[in-house]
């Protein structure tokens, strides 16, 4: 008993360093959760802001487009116009 009592100390110290491992290990556990989840996340984000740009650049081309059309039908009617005022 008597040499129990000599290193309860070392005992007590021993069982906080393994409670201080187990929390250390489970803090770094839900740290590791968290930056899987914002990994996720921002895969995500990415995937969309490609898909927007891919809708932006058709959006733009489109518009290029009926920019050109326009253009076209207005010479178009100029001429027309201009042929029969002749």
């Amino acid at each position: 008993m008597k040499t129990l009592n000599q290193y309860a100390w070392l005992f007590s110290v021993c069982i906080t360093a393994l409670g201080w491992v187990w929390v250390m290990a489970g803090e770094r556990a839900v740290t590791q959760q968290k930056l899987d989840d914002m990994d996720n996340r921002l895969t995500a984000v990415q995937q969309r802001n490609q898909m927007l740009d891919e809708k932006l650049i058709v959006i733009h081309n489109s518009l290029i487009q009926v920019k050109t059309d326009v253009r076209w039908l207005r010479e178009t009617w100029a001429d027309k116009r201009q042929s029969r005022s002749q």
